[in-house]
């Protein structure tokens, strides 16, 4: 089998010129999936929200919660929640700005599970947390594609730091942890069904 386009591309760039046998083999078109792509941005806001999507989750952004409220008082107590849904009979909240301690308690005390992602990071630390609350099983070691289907020596393997797992469709999701040039989306964009990734602002404008 000749290797995909992208991937021979990428290569070129690095100096690794492969070399197709025989040589009249044709380059094969991309066929069969094609990938939702994504592009994240890094941004915490965009990956929690296409997980919840993914998962099927209905949820509010920036919804307001009531803890205390009396009538005719000028006292209310109302917490902003960056997302809040049901899920389980329980009522949940993701907390991206950092409440404290306290005001977790307090929701805590009043029935609302929070989970508190203000400190966290890094797109993968973000991600399990966000799969393991929803109950979805993931592989976060590092991934291996290969060029082409033939699984002996003779192939190409791209390893790629990310999160992999299976929706409640049963089709395959990756989340990059790094930055992604465009021919390793393209790669990746028939390899799986959906890519949420960040792509590398400098081969974008290299293009």
């Amino acid at each position: 089998e000749s290797i995909p386009p992208s991937l021979d591309s990428f290569l070129k760039e690095l100096s690794i010129k492969i070399i197709d046998y025989p040589p009249d083999l044709v380059k094969e078109k991309s066929h069969g999936k094609k990938a939702e792509l994504i592009n994240t941005a890094g941004d915490k806001s965009i990956i929690i929200a296409k997980l919840l999507e993914i998962e099927g989750q209905a949820y509010s952004a920036g919804a307001e919660i009531t803890i205390y409220r009396v009538e005719g008082s000028a006292f209310n107590l109302v917490v902003n929640a960056d997302y809040s849904f049901k899920r389980n009979n329980r009522n949940c909240g993701i907390d991206l700005k950092g409440l404290g301690t306290d005001i977790i308690n307090l929701l805590n005390d009043h029935g609302y599970t929070v989970i508190p992602l203000s400190e966290e990071t890094s797109i993968k630390g973000l991600s399990t947390k966000i799969l393991s609350f929803l109950g979805l099983g993931y592989d976060d070691k590092d991934h291996l594609f290969r060029a082409v289907s033939d699984r002996g020596r003779k192939n190409i393997n791209i390893v790629i730091p990310g999160i992999f797992f299976l929706d409640k469709n049963n089709l395959d999701n990756f989340i990059s942890s790094i930055t992604l040039p465009p021919e390793i989306i393209d790669f990746l964009s028939v390899k799986i069904d959906r890519l949420l990734y960040v792509e590398n602002p400098a081969q974008t404008e290299s293009n």
